[in-house]
């Protein structure tokens, strides 16, 4: 019976050294972490240091490719914002245009649409009159994220079929943030967490 309670001792005392020492290491790693909180208004800039961060800290295996998709989705959603605002307000653009008018304001928004045509409909709908004057009234009228001129100026090259976002790109891209996203990367001896919370009204109460 002695025997039994000794060796059931000896475990729970293995058992405890073994947990003490888990806590122990995890103590000295939080110790070691700081923890970056993100806050903001809405398109105040937090996902675009998350993304400098992202790209500067090369051991996280940064990949451009996974952007692609992003970019096209930038370049419709603005430019179906600019022609929502022309036909609102009844402004004309060029006959020849009045087709892709029609056609970039039945297409679906998500990048998977993304076609050579598409990228030719956006770039002769940002050379038209009607839609410049549209882009003129942004912010009074509407609202059109502030890096929409660049993607509409190099959408030629985002139709090309082997295209790579470059770092530019990426750092212009607008995607709304909903919920929490966290990342992690070390400098020298500490490891920072960089935390960013969606800035829009419905997701601030997670602040």
């Amino acid at each position: 019976m002695g025997g039994v309670c000794c060796g059931e001792h000896n475990a729970r005392t293995k058992a405890d050294r073994k947990i003490s020492k888990v806590l122990a290491r995890e103590k000295r790693r939080k110790s070691d972490e700081v923890c970056l909180l993100l806050l903001g208004p809405g398109e105040s800039g937090k996902s675009t240091v998350l993304k400098q961060m992202t790209i500067i800290d090369n051991l996280r295996g940064f990949r451009k490719e996974v952007y692609r998709e992003t970019v096209f989705s930038n370049c419709i959603t603005q430019m179906k914002v600019l022609v929502d605002t022309l036909l609102k307000l009844g402004i004309p653009v060029e006959d020849e245009n009045k087709e892709y008018v029609k056609k970039i304001n039945n297409i679906n928004e998500n990048g998977d649409v993304w076609s050579a045509k598409v990228a030719l409909m956006i770039k002769e709908l940002w050379a038209d009159k009607g839609i410049k004057r549209v882009f003129t009234m942004r912010d009074s009228y509407y609202q059109l994220n502030d890096t929409a001129a660049y993607f509409f100026n190099n959408v030629e090259r985002f139709g090309q079929a082997d295209y790579v976002p470059t770092v530019d790109d990426i750092l212009r891209t607008r995607v709304r943030t909903v919920g929490v996203n966290e990342v992690k990367f070390r400098m020298e001896d500490f490891i920072f967490k960089m935390v960013d919370v969606g800035g829009q009204r419905c997701e601030r109460r997670k602040w």
